[in-house]
């Protein structure tokens, strides 16, 4: 079975997607890597507002972000 990501309108396979959390030797199981996930989303939104209020005080670039972004999804 396959999904269409509208945003690339690029096929997924969920078989890669079932198979990923054992590649991934520090998350134990997939709680915990629904945790890692939510907190990648709130660090990157921190990253966000701190651009936005404090732009001359953020050590980040928007690249980073952007890969933070990628990597979760």
């Amino acid at each position: 079975m396959t999904t269409q990501n509208k945003s690339s309108n690029q096929n997924l396979n969920l078989k890669d997607f079932l198979v990923t959390l054992e590649k991934l030797k520090t998350i134990t199981d997939y709680e915990n890597l629904c945790f890692t996930l939510k907190s990648l989303c709130k660090v990157t939104q921190t990253a966000l507002l701190a651009d936005l209020s404090f732009p001359n005080y953020t050590k980040h670039y928007q690249w980073d972000i952007y890969n933070i972004l990628q990597l979760i999804r």
